[in-house]
């Protein structure tokens, strides 16, 4: 049935919360001296309002980096004049972390042989790379692209137009998007008349607008979806 598959790596492949948080307490470790676990929260709200922002043309990536942190420090009372030393330390630490999940390795050296697979991820360049290579996923795919070297991020046209062009114009019908984000992946999916996979691991409900094909709850389970089991 598909002939291209199209993987996100954050929460699909590779468990990006678990790295994010250890890399942020250990950025609050160097840069404040007390911090609680209170803080993560904080910190992943107005981190994720500000990708929501740059996913939408709203704001650049370089201001992302530095704004976020800016708003994390003003909302707990610190000096934000850290937000540009501290963004860039989150980011070194973030780019050493590789945190597989269980089954991702299994999936990619079954599904490889059979499927064009291509990486596609909404990430900096900076990091995404180094954890590819510590991963050693990186021959498994056949192409890889970073919106932040591109300069398009999902869900926007441009971003599957780039994607398409590099795999050599496949037929539609024929390439699932795989990925966690119903705002970026599913919905960029959806709106290019792709078939969508949600990779669902924490079990969340959807509630928005965007539907998907199929529904995961480990990266296992991509390989029911693709009748390999």
């Amino acid at each position: 049935m598909y002939t291209h598959i199209l993987l996100d790596l954050d929460n699909t492949l590779l468990d990006f919360d678990t790295s994010a948080e250890l890399s942020l307490m250990q950025t609050f470790d160097e840069f404040l001296p007390k911090w609680s676990l209170d803080y993560l929260p904080i910190y992943q709200e107005i981190n994720l309002l500000y990708w929501k922002k740059m996913e939408a043309g709203e704001i650049p990536k370089e201001k992302l980096r530095l704004v976020r942190f800016e708003a994390f420090l003003k909302e707990v009372q610190a000096d934000p004049s850290k937000a540009q030393d501290m963004g860039q330390h989150y980011l070194q630490q973030l780019a050493n972390k590789t945190l597989l999940y269980a089954q991702t390795t299994h999936v990619l050296q079954h599904i490889a042989p059979h499927f064009q697979l291509a990486l596609v991820t909404n990430g900096f360049e900076e990091v995404q790379v180094p954890r590819l290579e510590k991963a050693q996923l990186l021959p498994y795919f056949d192409q890889v692209v970073i919106s932040d070297v591109i300069g398009h991020y999902k869900p926007a046209s441009q971003f599957f137009d780039h994607t398409f062009e590099v795999l050599g114009a496949p037929e539609k019908k024929g390439v699932l998007m795989v990925g966690d984000s119903l705002s970026s992946d599913i919905q960029g999916g959806n709106n290019y008349d792709l078939d969508t996979c949600w990779a669902n691991f924490t079990k969340k409900k959807n509630e928005s607008e965007h539907i998907p094909n199929y529904e995961i709850h480990s990266i296992g389970q991509l390989l029911e979806v693709l009748e390999m089991e």
